[in-house]
This record gives C-alpha cells, structure tokens and sequence, in this order.
C-alpha cells in the first residue's frame, strides 16, 4: 500500500481531532440551510439547487440517525456518570471543498481528511464534498464516528487520550471492508515490528506521526479489550478518566491489569484477531438483526451464540431494557435446539422399535415446532408421532394374538398377527414381522394338527357305528365310509 493510500486509511473515515482549530466557516460561508432536531444543529455550506437541498435533506437525516445510535450505546454510561448528554451539537456539512479546506486548514493540505470534530465546544464539521463519491454507509461511519468523538469527550470530561479515543470512535463504525483493511495494515506493522507500544498510542505527537498504523492498531486494541473484558469495561475505562488522567492509572482501575500487561495480552490476541476474528465486532448486535435472521432460518445454535454475545454486552453496558428483550429472543433458540434434540431422539428411538417413547419425544418436539412457528418441521413431527403411535399399537396388537394363540384361539391370533405385522413391516421392525408371521405359522400349524386329530376320532367314530349298525342289519349292505375333508386356508400375505 503507498504512503498515500496509508493516509487515505488513517484519514479517510476517522476524523482529526482539531482542538483548537476554527470548526464553523465565517460568515460569509455560513450555511443557506440549517436545521434544528433536539440537541442537533445542522448546516449546510453549499448550493442553494435542488441538488444542494436534497443533499442536505440526507445528511440531516443521517446525523439524526446516527446521533440516537450514538446516544444509545452510551446512555448507561450517561445516567451512570450523573450527567447528561450536551444540550447543543453543531454539526456544518461543507457541500462546497473550499470552504471546508478554509473552515479545516488541515484538509487543505491531505485530501484524505473527510471531518473532523472538537468535542469540548460539540462542533463537527463534515466534507460533504468528499464523500459524494462514496457508499452510504461509508457515510454513515464518517458521521457515527464524530459523533461518538463527542460523546466520549463529554463522558470522560475531555480526558480520555487519544489512543482509546480513536480506536473506541471507530469500534461504533460498521464498514467490514475498513476492518479488514485494519487487519491487513496491522499485519504489516507487526512483520515490519513497527507498532506502537501501547503508551505511544495514547500520546498524540506519536500517534498523529504514524497515523497510518496508529489509527488501525487503536481499533484492534479496542476490539480485544472487547472480546476479553467486554465493552461495558471499555466503556467503564471512559468514565474512569472524569477522575484520573492517566492510562497508568485508569486502566489498572477497570482491567486489573497494567497498561504494559494489557498490550502484552493483545500481542498474544493478534494472530487469531488477524487471520479470523478481525471481522467481529460485537456493536453489530445492537439491534440483533443477525440473531433474528439465524433464528427465521432456523439455525439455532447460531442463533443462540449470539444472542449469548448480546446478553453480555447489554449487561456490560447495564442496559435491562435491551436485556430482557435479548433473553426473550434467546429463549426461542434454545426451544428450537430442544425441538432438534426431542425430534433427533425421537426418530432413533422410532427406528430402534421403542414406539411409545418415540411417541412421546416426538410430540414434545412437535409442540415447540409449533410453538417456533416452523410448520414445516412440526408436519414431519407430526408424521413420525402417527407412525410411532401405529408401532406402539402393532405391538400391543402382538401382544394380544401371542394371548390368543396361548388361549387356542387361532383366529383371532391369526388376524391380530396379520395386522399387526402390516404395520410393523411397513416401519421396518424386521424382529416383530417375524414374530407375527410365526404367531400366524404356529396358529395355522395348531389348526391343522386339531383338524387331522379330529378327523381321525371322527373316521374311528364312524367304524364303530358301522361295525353295531352292521350288526343290527347284517341283510343290508355296508356302506364306504368317506372321512370328512380338512382345508387349511393358506393367506396370500408376504411381509
């Protein structure tokens, strides 16, 4: 990357503090459009078109927007500090690059400055004029970010040094291509063993001297503090400076741990941060549009991972009303890795023959589906509970013919046997549709044996009466005596 391109880097979306530089145009180039929102004043340095118009309308909008973003991640830290946000922001959007370059002496000389902000006067100016060429929500990052620079200004009382100042400004943006430009930048100066120590990175002369790794390094300092203590404790650190004004101090207070030693714990936190987590950022679950999707797609787990990482950042920041909405969402991610489970056992305890526990599962994991709202999965649950409520009733039906059999009761044994080992074949429980074919081989094998016993006694009964009526008529002929005949009725079944 070209020296320039490391300036575009370190300037392009984050804003040079500029104490003590004139923010507002003169007079002359004073806005011909402003608006008033709250505690937002917004104006606008550029033409009086339509052009200039709609372009003030957006980013009026946009500041609004990205002021009650602001607001709302630091509202715990406000109410917890005893102070309220300042009653007045003037924010000067600067359509036209001259006047911005007279209002920013330093945008006169790198192109790659897009704003900048005084937080102890709440003054913000922005190069409108600069960022036409860019998305929207490149834009969006440039405003979040001055506005989080004013923020946290107030919330430390102008205090918090520069390193953390920076690096927490652009922990509130969003855009996932700067984060990756971050790591790649960071990688670099960690081959070259060029980053700063963490003490340099909180003094501004070094800082502003290598900016174009500064500003990255800053943002990965941030997101491990992040990851490792939470950013409630980031944030915990801002207002630690109201009464302390130096990281030695500070940090030691909320971390338990040295400045030193916290740099030490990134140095080790690095290499994962720059091969995977480096697009991780756990602001991006403020409004919990990644949970939802995961969980209207059905992946629960994911679901339920961050809803995990949303619990502990709403806690962190003691924000209950964000809380208890996470923890209800949550719970529906957790009801529908229950539903996986009952249904996941359900079906082995199906296919292994266990009817009436299948059964059960089964319908506990149809009533979260639900419950979740996913009908497709709680029709095949549906499905299964009729095929294992038929198992379990084949099975009973079994039961009842083995009786019925014991009993010699051959055909009530042979068409229970028969039923029941229709449905079992059909469930493919191979050891109860051999059991019900041998009930019916053994009712019929019964039936048979009774058959040819009782026409033995019938052909011997016959004998003797024809021997006494032989004898009572000895002038008539014998007749032939003709055993009765004995069908075995074969069923056509095969399982």
């Amino acid at each position: 990357m070209t020296a320039r391109i490391l300036r575009v880097v370190a300037l392009l979306l984050v804003a040079v503090i500029l104490v003590g530089q004139p923010a507002v145009a003169s007079a002359a180039e004073r806005s011909q459009q402003e608006r008033r929102a709250g505690p937002l004043v917004m104006r606008y340095v550029g033409a009086e078109d339509a052009g200039g118009q709609a372009e003030f309308a957006w980013y009026a909008s946009a500041v609004e927007q990205a002021y009650q973003e602001v607001q709302d991640v630091f509202k715990g830290a406000f109410e917890e500090a005893g102070t309220n946000p300042r009653e007045e922001i003037v924010i000067t959007l600067y359509g036209d690059d001259d006047a911005y370059a007279r209002a920013n002496p330093v945008a006169g000389r790198e192109e790659g400055v897009l704003g900048h902000a005084q937080p102890s006067e709440g003054v913000i100016g922005v190069a409108v004029a600069r960022l036409r060429d860019k998305s929207e929500g490149f834009r969006r990052d440039a405003i979040r970010h001055e506005l989080a620079h004013v923020a946290l200004g107030d919330l430390s009382l102008q205090k918090l040094p520069i390193g953390f100042q920076e690096g927490i400004a652009q922990y509130l943006e969003r855009d996932i291509d700067q984060r990756q430009r971050f790591a790649a930048t960071v990688r670099r100066g960690r081959e070259a063993e060029q980053l700063l120590s963490f003490t340099d990175l909180n003094r501004r002369r070094p800082f502003l001297s290598n900016a174009g790794l500064a500003y990255p390094q800053s943002y990965s300092m941030v997101v491990y503090l992040a990851e490792r203590y939470g950013f409630g404790k980031v944030v915990q650190l801002v207002t630690t400076f109201r009464e302390v004004s130096a990281p030695d101090d500070a940090v030691p207070q909320v971390f338990e741990r040295s400045l030193a030693e916290i740099e030490e714990e990134w140095k080790a936190f690095l290499p994962g941060y720059l091969d995977q987590t480096w697009a991780r950022n756990d602001l991006d679950l403020w409004g919990l549009e990644e949970p939802r999707r995961l969980l209207a797609d059905g992946k629960y787990a994911e679901a339920r991972d961050l809803y995990d990482r949303a619990d502990a950042l709403f806690a962190g920041l003691n924000r209950q009303d964000k809380l208890a909405l996470v923890q209800a969402e949550r719970q529906r991610a957790v009801s529908g890795l229950e539903a996986i489970d009952l249904t996941h056992r359900g079906m082995a305890a199906l296919s292994t023959g266990q009817y009436a526990a299948a059964a059960d599962l089964l319908t506990q994991g149809e009533r979260r589906w639900t419950a979740l709202g996913d009908t497709r999965r709680a029709s095949l649950a549906a499905l299964a509970i009729t095929q294992a409520r038929d198992g379990h009733a084949a099975v009973l039906q079994l039961d009842e013919a083995r009786r019925q059999l014991d009993g010699w009761q051959f055909h009530a044994a042979d068409d229970l046997a028969y039923d029941a080992g229709q449905v079992l074949a059909e469930l493919g429980d191979e050891a109860r549709t051999q059991e019900a074919t041998q009930i019916m081989r053994d009712a019929q094998q019964l039936r048979t044996r009774l058959g040819l016993a009782a026409a033995g006694g019938g052909m011997a009964g016959v004998g003797l009466l024809g021997v006494a009526w032989a004898a009572s008529r000895r002038r008539r002929p014998t007749p032939v005596a003709t055993p009765p005949g004995v069908a075995v009725m074969e069923r056509d079944w095969s399982l």
